[in-house]
């Protein structure tokens, strides 16, 4: 799953499955994100977790704590945010142990936000923050899956299909320059997750930030 930009200058949330498992999987193809209480819930990195591993099957929250590697006493509430804002859903429930034991499943292949939820330079605009919590989580939960294949040996800078990229620039250019080179990183991204499939030996981890630095003309830095 990545966060980028696309080229409609929304926010992109994907899960790559291949087109046989696309076919069999009973998801719509696309979610449309448009309450900021839906933006929010993604700000968590083990709610991007949840959904992703949602996005591949149905999964109970006992096999959803096994796979995530998480105490299932610590999902139980992030499940909650994400069937309040939509973004998941109860397939079923079945009585284990006389207790009840839901099952859940993601809406969406794709979670797409509309941008016309942002509307930044108004007085009081909550959503540039709801935009910086969102970014800030996903990076952070990047950085920790990071430190743990660092730390496990999944990250081997000697070999070449084990090699990380990290990379910071600052770049001076020009608009044009900048949307020409974003819809290129945007193809990029496009033909890596063509190439993406279940069968694949190794587990990959990509995340991307594209921005601008440089406020608009006439506006002054804060």
């Amino acid at each position: 799953m990545f966060i980028a930009i696309n080229r409609q200058s929304c926010h992109h949330w994907s899960v790559t499955l291949n087109g046989k498992a696309r076919r069999r999987c009973p998801l719509i193809e696309k979610f449309v994100i448009n309450r900021l209480d839906q933006l929010k819930a993604m700000a968590e990195p083990i709610r991007v977790r949840m959904v992703e591993s949602l996005v591949s099957k149905e999964r109970s929250m006992a096999d959803l704590a096994k796979r995530l590697g998480e105490p299932i006493s610590k999902l139980y509430h992030h499940a909650d945010v994400l069937l309040e804002a939509g973004l998941i859903r109860v397939t079923r429930r079945e009585k284990r142990r006389g207790a009840e034991e839901r099952f859940l499943r993601a809406i969406a292949l794709d979670y797409v936000v509309d941008d016309a939820l942002f509307d930044f330079g108004q007085p009081d605009d909550p959503t540039p923050e709801a935009l910086i919590e969102v970014t800030t989580g996903l990076l952070r939960g990047i950085g920790e899956e990071f430190a743990a294949a660092a730390r496990n040996g999944s990250v081997d800078p000697k070999r070449k299909g084990r090699r990380c990229f990290v990379e910071a620039q600052t770049l001076q250019l020009s608009e044009a320059d900048f949307a020409d080179l974003f819809d290129r990183l945007d193809q990029w991204i496009q033909e890596a997750k063509a190439r993406s499939g279940p069968r694949k030996a190794v587990s990959y981890r990509l995340g991307t930030v594209f921005f601008p630095t440089s406020p608009p003309r006439g506006k002054a830095k804060s």
